[in-house]
């Protein structure tokens, strides 16, 4: 990579083990002139044009005429570093083309914001190639004087032998998604400093989980492809806890922005899509105009200054959901389109759909990311793909997806392939995603194999409480279990460390049976193990834990109970409706069917220890809790709703027996909804919103009020400014529409703006320098710290 660079060329990656029809769509899609390889891999490059370079036969030493002096510069930090190709919708990758520039500028914000300089490190390169995450390895160690340590991929799977390898390299910093990071006994790792998880969704579970083997600095990176790797990190020091889905904030001469579907930035605390602009931006997809032009955008808030200068010219489309936090740090939500992160890479559904519906026979098909939780683990549920399909005839799935695994990468087959008779939409004509039949990972009990000796016995207890079913047997594919490349990592290491047996993942997804696995990988190698016979002697693994009808509190409602002189039974949430007609009747049936469909209307909770809280949801709702209360009017429906909410209704609410909320009415139809804010199923953090139509010439106005303890005082004045502005918007101009209210008030969007205000200058020398520039300078200063 690094002699690419210095030659002035922009390197593609491309992993051995994608199916030919992918390789030869990426070297048709670059024009790639010439392509480095190991020898075993150059045979697949024969039908190609193109210069090969085998890496055995290249000489350490030059023996010809050539001069040796160091070649100049001969590219500038606007050309093109490298093209890394994701998943795309249109049934063929798109190649994300990044600029040195961007990557310097990474290098240059991490190596301030961990103080690179100040000690060696070692830095693992956990990433495959391919992905833009070990770019950020690399440089971030190569480029600083500090050693680049490499795995092979024996290495992931033994753990002994990989925490023997760290050690003994002595690796400070480690990074990888948060699945795989969960997995390691840090307090075998003796020299690590940093860990940085990264590529997807960092629960609170899973931090806990590694926090409690580790009190070094966990940092959670985010960043698309798009935008050189990484735009923002939140660093968690020892005594700091997980709360929320903080990404944190922005690095340097990055700005970010939080719009709804007008381009109209929010208020903090609103959802919306997260673009993001600045140096990072990449040029767009290479050979896709259309979609370049759809992703990445002309920044509509560039300052005149940034217009001066040329910065800040672009924004990214990420298509992310998320909200500005009262600190100024990112919350991520997920996301609003058919794109997916399963492992921490990121898939385009709708690639895989249009591969599907090319089989033979296959009219159309739908493609969704499931999720699932193994109830024998206590992480959080995990990611699975279900590919659906119309057929007029029956098809063996075994074949379908021998099919897609010739054109699609292995992480991107479907666990499971379903046959169904028609696809539901809703009245809208949308896919009706959960009308879809839920996949049961269950065994077919009529065709259970039972294991035929000991070591397939154990085998069948252990694919059990990885995949948390309750009975496997010898013919069940491991991959319509739900089992993925993460468990299959984690049947390599058990298999290894208990009884001394070596396979590979590629082996387990080649013999994707116990009894495949066993007849070709395992029946050899008992026969010269020794010690098997004594290693299946081992006790039993734990049996499934039995689920607890209660759960625990989320972090909003934890901190609720925690809080002192508060009122746990007293109201704090509310919301008022102006009704022109009110039917009492139609009122009640629909608050019925609300309160079925809903398990937050139905939650309850349990003290326990003193004054610890659980909840769990009630099946069973009393009809006496759906009431209807009728209040005199008055001179001031404000106050006479103030005395009945204090005299009234916090009388009657009860978090542990119910009921959690009543009704209100009064003679000009005002209705008043209270609730109990601690059964959100999902914490809505604006704390108000506005909304407004005409409707006969009558206004109606919707406002929803949530609590302030969720706030500082100084954020409740922020958003409560965001309500007034809007209803003085609406009063003085009725006819207003609500795509045209200008939801971000002066002092926010000052405040927003300032937290964009990260621009820093680049080091005189770094301005125009490339990436191998900048290692050349770090080899000729400290040539002996400098390693791989």
């Amino acid at each position: 990579i690094l002699a690419v660079w210095k030659s002035g060329a922009a390197y593609v990656p491309i992993d051995p083990s994608y199916p030919d029809e992918r390789i030869q769509f990426i070297l048709q899609d670059t024009k790639a002139k010439i392509i480095i390889a190991n020898k075993k891999y150059i045979i697949r490059l024969d039908p190609y044009d193109l210069v090969k370079i085998e890496i055995e036969s290249i000489s350490t030493t030059v023996n010809d005429n050539r001069n040796n002096e160091n070649v100049q510069p001969i590219c500038s930090s606007n050309n093109l570093a490298y093209v890394i190709y994701t998943s795309g919708t249109t049934g063929k990758p798109k190649g994300v083309m990044i600029e040195h520039t961007g990557v310097i500028n990474l290098k240059i914000a991490l190596t301030e914001l961990f103080q690179l300089k100040s000690r060696a490190e070692s830095v693992l390169s956990f990433s495959n190639y391919v992905f833009d995450h070990f770019v950020e390895q690399m440089t971030y160690a190569l480029l600083n004087s500090q050693v680049l340590v490499i795995l092979n991929d024996e290495m992931r799977v033994d753990k002994p032998r990989l925490y023997q390898y760290l050690n003994m390299h002595k690796v400070t910093y480690l990074s990888g998604t948060p699945s795989v990071l969960q997995e390691y006994d840090y307090e075998q790792l003796s020299h690590i400093i940093r860990i940085d998880a990264v590529g997807e969704d960092f629960s609170e579970i899973i931090f806990n989980k590694i926090r409690s083997k580790f009190n070094g600095l966990i940092i959670n990176g985010y960043g698309p492809t798009e935008i050189s790797i990484t735009s923002h990190k939140k660093l968690y020091y020892i005594h700091e806890k997980r709360i929320n889905k903080s990404i944190g904030k922005q690095i340097a001469n990055t700005s970010c922005y939080v719009l709804d579907k007008n381009l109209k930035q929010l208020p903090i605390g609103a959802i919306g899509e997260l673009y993001i602009g600045g140096i990072g931006v990449a040029r767009g997809y290479l050979n896709r105009p259309e979609l370049t032009n759809e992703r990445f955008l002309s920044n509509p808030f560039q300052t005149e200054e940034e217009k001066k200068e040329g910065k800040n010219a672009r924004i990214y489309k990420t298509g992310d959901l998320v909200r500005w936090l009262p600190d100024g740090e990112i919350e991520y939500l997920g996301r609003n389109d058919f794109q997916v992160k399963i492992r921490g890479i990121r898939i385009e559904l709708g690639e895989i759909e249009t591969i599907l519906s090319s089989y033979q026979g296959v009219k159309q098909s739908v493609v969704l990311a499931k999720d699932y939780k193994n109830k024998n683990t206590d992480t959080s549920s995990t990611k699975y793909l279900v590919g659906y399909y119309l057929s007029d005839n029956d098809i063996i799935e075994s074949d379908l997806k021998q099919f897609m695994q010739m054109k699609l990468p292995v992480y991107m087959i479907p666990n499971r392939l379903v046959r169904i008779k028609k696809i539901p939409v809703t009245v809208n004509g949308k896919l009706d995603a959960r009308a879809l039949p839920d996949i049961d990972f269950s065994i077919d009990e009529e065709n259970y194999i039972a294991p035929r000796n000991e070591l397939e016995m154990e085998l069948c207890k252990l694919w059990s409480n990885l995949l948390g079913i309750e009975k496997i047997g010898i013919m069940d594919d491991f991959f319509r279990l739900g089992g993925d490349s993460i468990s299959a990592l984690q049947i390599v290491g058990r298999l290894r460390e208990t009884y001394g047996l070596s396979v590979s993942v590629k082996d387990i997804f080649v013999f994707n049976t116990i009894e495949k696995l066993y007849d070709n990988k395992l029946k050899t190698q008992l026969i010269y193990s020794n010690d098997v016979n004594q290693s299946l002697n081992t006790t039993e693994l734990a049996e499934s834990k039995q689920e607890n009808s209660s759960h625990s509190l989320l972090p909003i409602q934890e901190y609720f109970f925690k809080k002192t002189n508060f009122v746990h039974n007293h109201l704090n949430q509310y919301v008022i409706f102006s009704i022109a007609q009110f039917d009492e009747n139609k009122f009640k049936d629909c608050l019925g069917k609300l309160i079925e469909y809903h398990e937050a209307f139905r939650v309850r909770f349990k003290k326990y220890d003193g004054n610890k809280y659980s909840q769990y949801y009630e099946t069973n709702i009393d009809s006496k809790e759906i009431n209807l209360v009728r209040i005199k009017n008055s001179k001031s429906i404000e106050i006479n709703f103030e005395t009945e909410l204090n005299n009234l209704l916090n009388k009657n609410m009860d978090i542990e027996n119910g009921p959690m909320y009543m009704y209100m009415t009064e003679q000009t139809q005002k209705l008043l909804k209270f609730q109990k804010t601690y059964d959100v199923e999902k914490l809505d953090y604006p704390l108000a919103a506005v909304a407004y139509e005409t409707v006969k010439n009558e206004s109606i106005t919707f406002v929803l009020h949530y609590a302030g303890e969720l706030f500082e005082d100084d954020t409740i004045n922020d958003l409560l400014d965001v309500t007034n502005e809007l209803l003085i918007q609406i009063a003085n101009n009725q006819i207003t529409l609500m795509t045209e209210l200008n939801f971000l008030p002066i002092k926010q969007l000052n405040k927003i703006n300032q937290w964009n205000n990260t621009d820093k200058e680049f080091p005189l020398n770094k301005k125009q320098a490339t990436l191998h520039q900048l290692f050349e300078e770090e080899a000729e200063k400290s040539p002996d710290k400098v390693a791989v």
